[in-house]
């Protein structure tokens, strides 16, 4: 999964610098083999609040950047679940709607301000890198591959060349009514449109995106989850749905499950689906078999919860609109497998190199012991659950 696909609460595998060598350990206390959960009851790690609402959340390694309205970016250490601390902000000019980070540079969709650049390589300090004000419109969400920047805002799509972040410059743009997200794979942008469900562009060449195809949804399509040949929507008022977009002229539908209130976020890890579901909070789905998923549990915040990131099958990070951000473990909600880091059913080298550029990149996962420290007992922990094997 590319990195860039934030939610493309995407988790991103990539080719570790070396190959662990799996080590087995007798007689030392290591957490058990995962089983596939059946039903799970996710639990309260800690809490954050901030100052506004939280329009979206990115989490790189240990550190959680929040979309936070008027409020701009916030940066918050996120290494003790428990005990989420500020690191910095940064007070854009508008309201902040969405974040994308890349390296050490934040993509920040800032509404009516359009794109903001902001170097974030001193969380303590961030400063301004430039940006690009002309959309002419409302930035909802930004989505970034390689130097281009695709803005899903109230009058359409705008791509912008952010090769050189003091001076964005627009390629091309398409109007449309007002889109909430966009993912882009292989040329095509995948947009959530709201009452007109999900509209995908050719983006081959920027300049004049042209129109493939429409995906009726039978709510209001806001945040998109891309996975393979796999779309996620959360659909509002329509729950999940599961889209096939191997044809991209032809999406058709897989599976759908009712959330009962507003599917308004979603982030797929493996084969499970976290779904941001307004007054009914945190929903955790197992779509192993999309035709007919499955609630494995859930969890209320105190009042909406509206969206999430989740870059494990262990943490999950919500917003809640009046309390901030809340830090949860869903650990026991796992359908898959801790040893098969790189989510292929099966077991083979590959999760190796996948579990040694998790530790290279200190994420959530890679804490194989949870003891919040990465060290060789993470990658002892690992060989042991790899030794184990999957159910």
């Amino acid at each position: 999964m590319n990195q860039q696909q934030r939610r493309s609460i995407h988790v991103s595998r990539g080719i570790a610098s070396a190959i662990a060598t799996p080590v087995f350990v007798l007689g030392l206390a290591m957490p058990a083999q995962q089983a596939y959960a059946q039903t799970c009851t996710p639990s309260l790690h800690g809490t954050y609040d901030t100052p506004d609402r939280i329009y979206d959340i990115q989490v790189e390694g240990t550190t959680a950047y929040l979309a936070c309205d008027d409020e701009g970016l916030f940066i918050v250490d996120v290494s003790q679940p428990h005990a989420p601390a500020l690191l910095g902000t940064y007070d854009t000019a508008g309201q902040a709607r969405g974040v994308t980070v890349v390296g050490t540079t934040a993509y920040i969709a800032d509404n009516a301000s359009g794109l903001v650049i902001v170097d974030v390589s001193n969380p303590a300090s961030p400063a301004l890198l430039g940006g690009f004000s002309d959309l002419n419109s409302s930035a909802n969400r930004v989505f970034l591959e390689g130097t281009t920047a695709y803005i899903a805002n109230s009058t359409g799509m705008h791509i912008l060349d952010v090769s050189t972040p003091a001076s964005p410059s627009l390629i091309g743009q398409y109007f449309s009514i007002s889109m909430g997200d966009v993912v882009v794979n292989d040329a095509v942008a995948y947009i959530a449109s709201y009452s007109l469900g999900v509209r995908l562009l050719d983006v081959s060449n920027p300049q004049t995106p042209t129109w493939i195809a429409d995906f009726d949804t039978p709510g209001n399509a806001s945040q998109l989850q891309l996975v393979g040949s796999t779309l996620y929507i959360a659909d509002q008022q329509g729950g999940l749905q599961i889209a096939d977009v191997t044809n991209p002229a032809s999406p058709t539908l897989l599976g759908k499950y009712d959330t009962q209130f507003n599917a308004m976020d979603v982030s797929v890890v493996g084969t499970t689906a976290y779904v941001a579901d307004t007054s009914r909070g945190l929903q955790v789905i197992d779509v192993s078999t999309p035709a007919t998923p499955v609630l494995l549990g859930e969890y209320n915040t105190p009042t909406s919860s509206n969206y999430l990131y989740a870059s494990n099958t262990s943490t999950a990070y919500i917003s809640d609109f009046v309390d901030g951000l809340y830090v949860l473990d869903v650990s026991s909600c796992s359908t898959s497998c801790y040893a098969d880091c790189d989510a292929s059913g099966s077991l083979n080298v590959f999760d190796y190199i996948c579990f040694g550029n998790e530790y290279a990149n200190q994420s959530a996962y890679a804490d194989c012991d949870q003891n919040s420290a990465f060290n060789v007992f993470d990658y002892i922990c690992f060989g042991n659950e790899y030794a184990g094997g999957c159910p």
